[in-house]
């Protein structure tokens, strides 16, 4: 009887191998995609809850204790200070490193958070708004330098920031 025998021939085997590795290849590639694109939504997300926390504590400081005029109130968790009214732009000498869970921290770092306090002219008096810009930027080693207008960064691979007003009156 003479027929063709039941069977893949090297050719097709060849060519069914090929197509599958280059499938996998793909699916391999959108993997690590999907597992980077993952990982910088969590340090966005946690960046924004940091950020939350500076801002919180930023409010804070214009409540003043009974019977206080003095703005010389310094937050608990990550030591902002409103300057005096008609001072120059308040920031921290170096950036605050902070972990994971937001809490300051001299190892372990993940995220940078620096601000500037613009306090309100001497003119205007204590009860004009103050003025906050605060960025927090991932990795740990990052770096932030410039002004509130001009923010620079190095070594950064991402960052949120957020600038807030808020009278004392």
């Amino acid at each position: 009887m003479g027929g063709r025998e039941a069977g893949f021939s090297l050719v097709e085997a060849c060519i069914a191998i090929g197509l599958v590795a280059f499938c996998l290849v793909a699916l391999l590639g959108l993997f690590q995609i999907g597992l980077t694109q993952e990982r910088q939504a969590v340090d966005q997300v946690q960046a924004a809850h940091i950020l939350a926390a500076v801002s919180d504590e930023f409010r804070g400081l214009g409540r003043l204790p009974d019977g206080s005029t003095s703005t010389l109130t310094r937050g608990a968790r990550f030591g902002l200070q409103l300057p005096a009214s008609g001072a120059g732009v308040s920031q921290p000498s170096s950036s605050i490193r902070v972990d994971e869970q937001g809490e300051v921290a001299t190892s372990g770092q993940t995220y940078v958070v620096h601000y500037w306090i613009t306090p309100p002219t001497s003119a205007q008096g204590i009860y004009a708004p103050y003025r906050l810009k605060a960025l927090v930027a991932w990795p740990g080693s990052a770096s932030i330098t410039g002004s509130a207008d001009s923010p620079v960064l190095k070594n950064a691979r991402g960052f949120v920031e957020t600038t807030l007003e808020f009278n004392r009156g």
